[in-house]
């Protein structure tokens, strides 16, 4: 696993989980560019989608 795209995705997904804009983004993290900050979004939804739900409807704690 890259750590570099793994911190990215992690700052990224959390700043737009604030509800930061991507110019508040883009001006706290001068390095990336939109099309960085729309890859890693990307990315980050890509790896959601592939993560398993297990029902939890009848287990016992």
């Amino acid at each position: 696993m890259n750590l570099h795209k793994t911190l990215d995705t992690t700052v990224i997904s959390g700043e737009t989980g604030s509800g930061e804009t991507v110019e508040q983004i883009l001006e706290a993290h001068p390095r990336l560019t939109r099309e960085a900050i729309k890859a890693e979004l990307a990315f980050a939804a890509k790896a959601l989608r592939a993560d398993v739900v297990f029902p939890t409807s009848g287990i016992s704690s």
